[in-house]
């Protein structure tokens, strides 16, 4: 599974490079997320074995601080970008969503309410 996390989060941050930065950010978090577990993992076996962890997982406090602002970055995004500008219409201004087109329905559109899901 952490393989098919990580193979799925680089799929998300290329897809988004492509269409909108938002998600590419959130193949970043998919990507830290992953990281978190796998950390997780490891910790806690060297733990049963009574070793000393390994080095990869020195770097996991800092992943988690990157990992709660990406978090807080992007659902601040959705609700000003996504409910307050495309739902409720209050303005325009696009930051990390991509370019919408008044008369088509994109796919960002439905990938935006599975984020909100």
């Amino acid at each position: 599974i952490p393989g098919a996390s990580t193979c799925l989060a680089v799929r998300g941050i290329l897809q988004g490079a492509a269409e909108a930065p938002f998600f590419a950010l959130l193949g970043f978090y998919n990507l830290t997320s992953g990281y978190l577990r796998w950390a997780d993992d490891l910790s806690d076996d060297a733990a049963l074995e009574k070793r000393e962890p390994p080095s990869i997982v020195h770097g996991r406090k800092r992943m988690k601080w990157a990992h709660q602002m990406l978090w807080v970055l992007l659902l601040v995004d959705f609700v000003v970008e996504e409910l307050l500008g495309r739902v409720c219409q209050m303005h325009a201004v696009r930051l990390l969503g991509g370019a919408s087109a008044d008369n088509a329905v994109t796919l960002v559109e439905y990938r935006t309410l599975s984020f909100a899901v």
